[in-house]
C-alpha cells in the first residue's frame, strides 16, 4: 500500500522534504513537507524547598544522536556528569540556577536549567 522512507539528521533546524506520487496516467503529484529536527534539554524537579533538604533533579532530553554525555552545574560549577539526574542538598537561603549541558555523539549541544530556592519555612519533600 505504499513505500516507506526513513533518514536521519545530523544536526537540529528545519528541513523541507518532497513526497512525490504517481497517478495511474503517470503524472506526479509532488507534496512538499516541512520536517522539524528537534534536540532540547529541561530540567525538573522541586523550585522552593526548606533547607536543608536533599532532592533529585532529572533531565529530559529530546532528540539527538546516542550516545549522549551530561554534565550538571550549580551557579556555573560542575556537580556531576552523565547522568539523568543528579542529588542534591538544598542547603542555602535565596536562589541558584542548576543548569544541565547534554552532547550528542555528533557535538550537537542543548542546555536547560531551573532556578532552586531555598527557604527557612515550609516543608522539605520530594
Amino acid at each position: 500500500m505504499g513505500n516507506s522512507f526513513t533518514t536521519s539528521f545530523q544536526s537540529p533546524g528545519t528541513r523541507t522534504l518532497s513526497a512525490v506520487s504517481y497517478r495511474s496516467d503517470y503524472s506526479a503529484d509532488t507534496v512538499p513537507m516541512s520536517v522539524s529536527v528537534i534536540f532540547t534539554s529541561t530540567v525538573s524537579g522541586k523550585s522552593t524547598t526548606k533547607r536543608p533538604c536533599a532532592l533529585t533533579y532529572t533531565t529530559s532530553v529530546v532528540g539527538g544522536i546516542a550516545p549522549l554525555t551530561r554534565v550538571w552545574k550549580l551557579n556555573g560549577q560542575a556537580i556531576g556528569t552523565n547522568s539523568a539526574s543528579v542529588d542534591l542538598t538544598v542547603d542555602w537561603l535565596g536562589t541558584q540556577t542548576l543548569s544541565a549541558t547534554t552532547t550528542d555523539n555528533v557535538g550537537n549541544v542543548s542546555s536547560g536549567s531551573m532556578s532552586i530556592t531555598g527557604t527557612s519555612t515550609g516543608q522539605c519533600t520530594q
